[in-house]
């Protein structure tokens, strides 16, 4: 099989979504994957570090409103200023 970065990313999210979703499934599960919101918050702070503000889209990364039936994203907005501002560290 050859495998790209890209796909082995995509395959790497599918099994987080999937093992977070059963953490809170099991008795205790969400005390075991309070450091999976951990990192949701550090993801969100760098958000803002690389210049975006808040979103008011349910389950963006950089809003507060989270439904909880999808995974937290960015918009292409979002991310071309991510690139933008991680090219003045490369």
């Amino acid at each position: 099989m050859n495998e790209t970065p890209r796909s082995r990313a995509r395959l790497f999210l599918a099994l987080s979504v999937a093992g977070t979703a059963l953490l809170y499934v099991v008795p205790f599960g969400h005390t075991i994957g309070y450091p999976l919101v951990l990192v949701s918050t550090l993801a969100h702070e760098l958000g803002h570090y690389f210049g975006n503000p808040h979103s008011r889209t349910r389950n963006n990364l950089m809003s507060y409103d989270r439904d909880g039936t999808t995974m937290p994203f960015l918009d292409a907005r979002q991310l071309a200023r991510i690139r933008s501002h991680a090219r003045r560290y490369a």
